[in-house]
């Protein structure tokens, strides 16, 4: 009888009421003028304010612990927030794994706009998969799932995960470009003209440069892993076709990339033009054009080919003009409806395979066959002919704006980069020719002599004269 009798439970409102019931404080019982925008509630020890956000578009609540003071203030603050920038800049709820993604659509948007290079957003999102193979472990989802969560911590658990060995990786991480990339994306994410991801008040963990740094970075002492004496040897082994390449390389410091967009258009009879080609969507690393005097024998190397390609396939010599790539680059673009970054330099490629041009795998694997012979270390690759160049030309006493201009590097970003003018590039040049550069010189000549079916090799390229009087010449 006592079990029917017994009351019958309480609902969850009617026990719960009083402990997070929400009492609406307004201006009326205060006697002071409370913000518009943000309302304010009181709930047992602490108050609750709330307001809609125009730019994440929904309600917004923000605990107190304080007294009705701080809590005016507070909404005061929140309210002068909103009239000015239609946010509060309060922290959204999103995941690392959405930062992520919503970081890859800008970059591909910013390659389409031309702000960016096509290949950046493939070496971000080569690093920001580490980051995404982090993120997805269980236990840093169960402390760092939102991206406003990211610290110190953070930073120091990703660095002891790309320390870890694995067999998936098969050579070792650059965890600085790695930690650079993580930089970039939480500044884009924290920035409230870009990602507007995360709010005010982000400390972003990966300011700290040299925080991934791991690698050990060596001293520039000693010789080159290619030397002189290596290089004259390597051409001596050379036949016409690797001897034109590889010597242009050496005597310029070209990059790879560089000699496969050389245009006979961007020669003259006093200057080798190592520029970027937008008719057709090329531009070097850094956007920095550079140009180096047609002196002996880098002029009888470059050959006479009035328009076209300067270096081709082997086998492969007719190509068409600068305008002619181009126009036909254009008309290829009008066939795709709004092409990105990444079709147009397919379409690109494409045109330059169809006439014959040098890619980085070729170049390369010429380059291999001929170190293979001579039984070269692995650590000797194409990239140290540009190291021996710059050697040569600090050897020779070339100063410095010089050679960064040579090399394509930047010139800097001090007041005397604008007031210094570079008007003895040509001497410069044949100066580091005759002195440092002079063994290579003497083996590119003899090599051409040497060769078989000479006669036929100098119908194909330009009339030569001696480095001793191209010199006298300048003089």
């Amino acid at each position: 009888m006592s079990t029917l009798n017994s009351a019958p439970p309480k609902s969850w409102a009617a026990r719960y009421r009083e402990r997070h019931q929400l009492t609406r404080i307004t201006g009326s019982t205060l006697g002071v003028t409370l913000p518009k925008r943000v309302r304010i509630y009181r709930r047992r020890e602490h108050f609750v304010l709330q307001w809609w956000d125009r730019v994440q578009r929904r309600t917004l609540n923000e605990r107190v612990d304080g007294d009705l003071v701080e809590a005016i203030g507070k909404a005061r603050t929140i309210s002068e927030r909103l009239a000015a920038f239609n946010t509060s800049g309060a922290s959204k709820r999103i995941t690392l794994l959405d930062v992520i993604d919503k970081f890859s659509i800008d970059l591909t948007e910013r390659a389409d706009a031309g702000e960016i290079a096509p290949g950046t957003p493939r070496r971000y999102l080569s690093a920001l998969h580490h980051l995404r193979e982090f993120v997805v472990q269980p236990l840093i989802q169960r402390d760092f799932r939102l991206a406003s969560r990211v610290n110190r911590k953070f930073r120091l658990l990703f660095a002891a995960f790309l320390q870890r060995p694995t067999t998936k990786r098969k050579r070792n991480i650059d965890s600085q470009f790695i930690f650079d990339t993580c930089r970039a994306l939480f500044e884009w994410a924290a920035d409230c003209q870009r990602g507007n991801l995360i709010g005010e008040g982000f400390s972003n963990p990966f300011c700290d440069r040299h925080g991934g740094a791991t690698a050990v970075r060596p001293m520039a002492l000693g010789e080159p892993d290619v030397t002189v004496d290596m290089a004259c040897e390597y051409l001596a082994r050379c036949d016409f076709f690797q001897l034109r390449l590889f010597a242009t390389i050496l005597l310029c410091g070209l990059r790879p990339s560089e000699i496969t967009y050389l245009m006979s258009e961007n020669r003259d009879t006093c200057w080798l033009q190592v520029e970027c080609l937008p008719e057709i969507s090329y531009f070097s690393k850094g956007r920095r054009d550079k140009r180096f005097p047609c002196v002996e024998p880098l002029d009888g190397l470059l050959g006479s080919s009035p328009h076209g390609l300067l270096f081709t396939r082997r086998g492969h010599e007719s190509t068409l003009p600068l305008q002619g790539l181009a126009k036909e680059f254009a008309y290829r673009l009008t066939k795709l409806q709004s092409p990105s970054a990444a079709k147009r330099e397919q379409v690109r490629d494409q045109l330059l395979r169809e006439q014959g041009c040098l890619d980085y795998d070729r170049i390369e694997g010429e380059f291999h066959s001929v170190a293979a012979k001579l039984n070269w270390p692995r650590s000797a690759t194409i990239k140290d002919f540009r190291h021996l160049f710059c050697t040569c030309l600090e050897n020779a006493g070339m100063p410095e704006y010089y050679r960064r201009f040579l090399m394509g590097q930047s010139p800097g970003r001090a007041a005397i980069v604008g007031y210094t003018h570079l008007n003895k590039l040509r001497e410069h040049y044949v100066a580091a020719l005759r002195s440092e550069l002079s063994p290579i010189v003497a083996t590119i000549e003899e090599r051409l002599k040497s060769l078989d079916g000479a006669s036929a090799c100098r119908r194909s390229v330009a009339p030569r004269t001696s480095l001793l009087s191209a010199n006298q010449a300048i003089e």
